[in-house]
């Protein structure tokens, strides 16, 4: 976040000293949806917030799109907002009125946020997005985690332990929740919308495309051309990977087939370093080097449990 990105810095500091209402600041009166200022947007929920479209506007640092998008994420955070001029007489103080007719209200989309979730859910700038589907929002909000399987996009480059958003792929507009992710960008898109056994096998491919290229540079006879590798004819796991002939599956094998050896370095490197205790147990069975599915139990324990992000950091925001 850039250091002078004062509507983020304001939605940070009113999560953290537990503000019932926060107060933006600008040049005119309201958020309005044309430029001769006739149509004012008087009320709107934190998803209407995201997605409203207005008149560029507004003399402010980011605009009012920028200020919108910053309301939204103080409303969900329990937070409600009033955008005004600061031209307006009296401006603050008739702000703290609920009753008062001014600027645009973006309404708190439920109560404040617990102590132990203002850093992730309302305090941290996120970095980017992964966009699921309705099962994996029904088990966030039932308290399940997020497996790689539900998420459908990935937006931004990030690292792990970064804040993300958990967006509706269906209504982008629509915020689920925020998290850390346990994963790199990098990972997660070559994983993502796979089950936890197409996860597995695909990371014993990345692993064995790893092998292979460390053969190579030994002059070891074990080295093998990349198409040998990914071959379904000749390897269990890229035919397990691709038996139920899913898109996602498809397009997993695609990437490994044409990452090139930087990038398979970089992928594998960043992996261990997210997730050592999968690629532990990964390396320890050993079966990805003949292709074989994963026998041993802590493989297979630890395939069935990756995660898009960390279990106890996700936030789940109540609809509007």
């Amino acid at each position: 976040m850039s250091a002078l990105d004062n509507d983020q810095i304001a939605v940070a500091v009113a999560v953290a000293a537990e503000a019932t209402r926060l107060l933006f600041l600008t040049d005119v009166n309201a958020a309005y949806r044309d430029s001769s200022l006739r149509e004012r947007i008087s009320r709107l929920t934190p998803d209407e917030a995201r997605s409203v479209r207005v008149a560029a506007l507004g003399a402010g640092r980011g605009g009012m799109g920028s200020k919108l998008k910053a309301a939204a994420r103080a409303a969900y955070s329990g937070v409600e907002c009033v955008i005004g001029s600061a031209r307006e007489p009296s401006v603050v103080a008739r702000s703290l009125n609920p009753r008062a007719r001014m600027g645009t209200v973006v309404r708190a989309a439920g109560a404040s946020l617990e102590p132990s979730e203002r850093w992730v859910g309302g305090m941290a700038y996120s970095v980017g997005a992964l966009y699921i589907n309705r099962d994996a929002e029904l088990s966030l909000r039932a308290g399940s985690t997020l497996f790689l399987s539900g998420v459908k996009r990935v937006d931004g480059d990030f690292e792990p332990g970064s804040v993300v958003e958990i967006v509706d792929v269906r209504h982008p507009e629509r915020l689920i929740g925020r998290g850390s992710v346990a994963l790199p960008s990098s990972i997660l898109r070559l994983l993502r919308a796979l089950s936890p056994a197409e996860v597995t096998n695909a990371l014993s491919i990345l692993f064995r495309l790893r092998h292979s290229l460390a053969a190579q540079g030994d002059g070891s006879a074990d080295a093998m051309t990349r198409s040998q590798i990914t071959d379904p004819d000749v390897f269990q796991d890229c035919r397990e990977l691709l038996k139920n002939n899913s898109r996602a599956a498809r397009l997993a094998m695609a990437q490994l087939a044409r990452f090139s050896p930087d990038r398979l370095f970089a992928l594998t490197d960043s992996l261990m370093a997210a997730q050592p205790q999968l690629c532990a147990a990964i390396l320890l069975d050993g079966g990805f080097r003949s292709g074989q599915f994963p026998v041993e139990p802590a493989a297979i324990r630890a395939g069935r449990n990756v995660h898009a992000v960390h279990r106890d950091s996700v936030v789940v925001f109540r609809g509007d």
